[in-house]
């Protein structure tokens, strides 16, 4: 049947659904957004609590401390005979006191096993194992002579749950940590990693540490010397996504306490909670996942405190697919994963003897996480529903408001309102200045306060009767608070006090005084820029205008509302004209109402009114790959 010869009836019930799934695609965005929202907000808190707790934390203390338990680190191997050479030389340069190495070579088809015993020289040992977990037979174990802590178990194929149940069976230790095979941790992950076992060592049975991209570093001997990011566009979008999921995502659920995963690539355990729980399952595609959920229903069923964390300091680098085929089959893994562990234990969804995790972290899940793609999918084809149809869509859904409110047909008061609210929000437009100047005066207070009250802690010790600084030549520190406190460095190096600038000032690394730009990365704990003043202006201004251009466009008054009041029914002449053309050189103004003519009234796109935007983004995208070319290793780096 042809469009043509649809029916009323059918026609409109098609119009109906188009136009109930976007109603319901608002309520979804909007509970998706303010959910992630709040989880960046968590994240930024938990980070900014952790860096000012990390800030002095002495890591070779840790290493000598009598309360860090020894680690075994489990790896099991399936024909990754090209990466298990570089891999170990990693974790045996681990800077960590006690650890072993159990090696699980999970039935291997290529020379994965001939390529480890001669590179590390191994030998058949007649060692018993203690067969607590239930496993596929080993048909024999090795161990180095060259590094007495390394172990290889040669077995046969039974999957990676049954591979980390026999390196369970053969490790010694009471700490655990699973490691994917073509992963590399760097030296002192581990000491980081276990810090949440030695402060609370009672309550935390798993922690999890940060996984990035390995693609397109330099690695040599088992190190990552350089970092840049891989030449795979596939990869490049996978370091985004992997550095939002942990740090904007995974240290919110942390600090929610409704953390449901930590990375098979990187996780440490309490071996003993791990073998009361029956060890890892093959019941799901994702065992690292179905371990913690499991971990969480029965040390809930058992009411025992306890603790599941996420540790944003320790990193492991990890090989991501960069052909379609492969990255597919990983999310089709993942997705099936997901579906079977929610499914599993669906009886602790909404229970409040499960605490957030069942309250908040697994409806999250299943709504946003399970069904979001579903949700997705039906938009790619109501899209082009909508625009083949042409439906007249009525002005109470095309004509959303930014507040809330949904736009009649305007009666003449409302008209006059709108009006009013029109001109007033176009004035205060076109003063950007001030506008910029306020926000940006905010903006700067918050990120400085802490400096202020540092300065200000000083200059009360002067006072009380300690040495005072020599008289220097001093900028205002709100003008410019890096030249105010590198000014302040120069005179601590001229006249050492018994201070913290001090002992920045006089500090050495191997042997070399630390240059200004260390001391003021120790100083603020984080990496500073000589030129960050600038650069805090650059970034602000930038958010601002942004803000501005977007509410300057048909988020807020479709372009023909717009249009018509200011040429028709206001009808003021050249101004008006001057203002409607202003209004529409904003690039976000076309892009935006061509994408609410297509999905909310069912109409073709203004062409015209999208010059502008793809004049920017002709302009702009370009540039902004040059620059970041110029600046991926530092930013990949700093990240």
């Amino acid at each position: 049947m042809s469009l043509g010869a649809m029916d009323g009836a059918t026609s409109a019930l098609l119009a109906d659904i188009v136009i109930g799934f976007n109603k319901f695609v608002i309520v979804y965005f909007a509970l998706i957004n303010l959910g992630y929202l709040s989880i960046f907000l968590l994240s930024l808190r938990s980070l900014w609590r952790f860096v000012r707790r990390s800030f002095f934390s002495d890591y070779s203390q840790i290493r000598q401390s009598e309360l860090t338990l020894p680690v075994s680190l489990l790896v099991p191997a399936h024909n990754e005979a090209r990466t298990i050479v570089e891999s170990l030389r990693s974790l045996l340069r681990l800077n960590y006191g006690e650890f072993e190495i159990v090696v699980i070579n999970d039935g291997s088809t290529d020379d994965t096993l001939d390529t480890l015993v001669a590179a590390f020289d191994l030998r058949r040992s007649d060692a018993p194992l203690h067969m607590q977990l239930p496993c596929k037979a080993i048909k024999a174990t090795y161990r180095s002579m060259a590094h007495p802590n390394l172990l290889v178990l040669d077995k046969e194929r039974g999957g990676k749950s049954d591979a980390l149940n026999a390196g369970l069976n053969a490790s010694r230790y009471p700490l655990f940590c699973s490691i994917d095979a073509d992963s590399l941790i760097e030296e002192d992950a581990l000491l980081r990693l276990v810090k949440p076992f030695i402060e609370a060592p009672q309550e935390t049975v798993a922690a999890g540490g940060i996984v990035r991209v390995a693609n397109g570093c330099t690695v040599e001997n088992g190190r990552v010397m350089s970092v840049a990011l891989p030449r795979s566009r596939l990869a490049v979008m996978q370091v985004i996504e992997y550095l939002r999921a942990f740090l904007a995502g995974r240290a919110g659920w942390s600090a929610a306490r409704s953390l449901l995963i930590i990375s098979g690539a990187f996780g440490l355990y309490r071996k003993r909670e791990i073998v009361d729980i029956g060890g890892y399952s093959d019941a799901t595609d994702t065992e690292d996942a179905e371990l913690v959920v499991r971990l969480h229903r029965i040390m809930s069923d058992k009411g025992r405190p306890y603790r599941i964390v996420f540790v944003p300091d320790p990193v492991c680098w990890t090989e991501v697919p960069e052909s379609l085929a492969v990255l597919t089959a990983q999310r089709s893994r993942w997705h099936r994963g997901l579906l079977q562990t929610l499914w599993l234990y669906r009886g602790m969804m909404f229970r409040r003897k499960y605490g957030a995790v069942g309250t908040l972290g697994m409806p999250w899940f299943v709504a946003f996480e399970l069904f979001g793609p579903v949700v997705e999918i039906l938009g790619y084809i109501m899209v082009p529903l909508a625009w083949f149809l042409q439906w007249d869509l009525p002005p109470a859904f095309s004509q959303v408001v930014l507040a809330g409110q949904i736009m009649t047909e305007p009666s003449p008061a409302r008209a006059e309102t709108d009006h009013v609210l029109f001109r007033q929000w176009h004035a205060a437009l076109l003063q950007p200045d001030e506008v910029r100047h306020s926000i940006v005066l905010q903006e700067m207070q918050a990120r400085l306060e802490e400096m202020e009250q540092r300065m200000a802690q000083y200059m009360a010790a002067l006072q009380q009767g300690q040495q005072a600084q020599p008289e220097v030549p001093t900028p205002d520190f709100e003008a410019d608070p890096i030249e105010y406190l590198r000014v302040h460095l120069e005179a601590k190096r001229a006249h050492p006090q018994d201070d913290l600038i001090t002992h920045f000032a006089q500090a050495e690394i191997d042997g070399d005084r630390l240059d200004e730009r260390e001391v003021l990365h120790f100083y603020g704990n984080q990496a500073v820029d000589l030129d960050l003043p600038v650069q805090i202006y650059t970034l602000i201004l930038i958010a601002v205008l942004l803000s501005l251009l977007m509410y300057a466009s048909p988020v807020i008054y479709p372009l023909q509302l717009v249009k018509d009041k200011l040429l028709v029914q206001q009808a003021a002449g050249e101004w008006s004209n001057t203002l409607y053309t202003l209004y529409t050189l904003n690039p976000l103004a076309g892009i935006i109402d061509a994408f609410q003519s297509v999905l909310l009234r069912g109409a073709p796109p203004d062409l015209n009114a999208m010059i502008p935007g793809a004049i920017m983004i002709a302009i702009l995208l370009p540039l902004s790959y040059l620059y970041f070319k110029r600046a991926e290793s530092y930013f990949a780096d700093v990240i």
